[in-house]
């Protein structure tokens, strides 16, 4: 009888000792009394990243790929060179941006978003008449822009939503002209200011904490332009790749 006695008692020791250990990790996954969460608990829901609404900043880097088409009637020492060739202007392109955003009946989105950008799309292109006596070249330059835009969206899910891109472009071109026959020869290297409208579309997800990623797709078409001392129109429409960090304010 003692012997049982004892083993009962030590089981009940043990017993008390187990719960005792086990309790505190217990109470911190469920709470305490009051219904408070602990930070275990809240550890494994932030798990699940957001896509939050309001303000925000990032920025971005991607690919320009201009395709300009060229009117030109060149005349100079009483020659004359025409054409009409499509320039195909490319180049990397990184910039800032900053907007406001917001989430309407859960699921829409829309934001207003302002960009400034620094493209290093360029290409050289030479022309000749038919004998070779008079040669056209032209090296054409997209340099910095800036812009403002509307993205109306749809929530995918808590962490993501697609987004079109809708807004206005100032791009500046430069365009060096370089116009030789019968031995001699003129140049001019005008720049200018020229609008555009873009319209794209776009996906950005959540990542970590208040950063998101965004890819997007916009092409721009601008008016046409004819800067240059020899009268060459040139009508350009950039299609843009970019690749943008973004970090949410709130």
């Amino acid at each position: 009888m003692k012997l049982q006695s004892r083993l009962t008692s030590l089981s009940f020791a043990l017993a008390s000792v187990s719960l005792l250990l086990t309790s505190p990790p217990s109470l911190a996954a469920y709470g305490n009394y009051k219904g408070d969460y602990s930070a275990a608990s809240q550890g494994s829901s932030s798990q699940v990243k957001t896509l939050d609404d309001g303000l925000y900043i990032g920025l971005a880097g991607g690919y320009d790929s201009y395709r300009i088409r060229s009117n030109i009637n060149a005349t100079f020492n009483g020659d004359t060179f025409t054409g009409n060739p499509a320039i195909s202007t490319t180049g990397f392109v990184g910039g800032l941006f900053g907007g406001y955003g917001e989430y309407y009946r859960n699921f829409l989105y829309l934001a207003g978003e302002a960009f400034v950008n620094l493209s290093g799309a360029s290409s050289t292109s030479t022309f000749f008449d038919t004998d070779a006596t008079t040669s056209y070249n032209t090296r054409l330059s997209a340099g910095t822009s800036f812009g403002l835009g509307l993205l109306p969206g749809l929530k995918v899910n808590d962490s993501s939503l697609f987004y079109l891109r809708l807004g206005c472009v100032w791009a500046n071109f430069e365009d060096r002209e370089n116009f030789a026959t019968a031995g001699l020869g003129t140049s001019t290297n005008p720049s200018s200011w020229q609008m555009g409208f873009v319209y794209g579309l776009g996906i950005e997800t959540a990542i970590y904490q208040n950063f998101s990623l965004r890819a997007e797709y916009t092409r721009s078409d601008f008016s046409d332009s004819s800067h240059t001392p020899f009268g060459t129109v040139y009508s350009p429409y950039d299609n843009q790749f970019m690749l943008g960090l973004i970090y949410h304010v709130y």
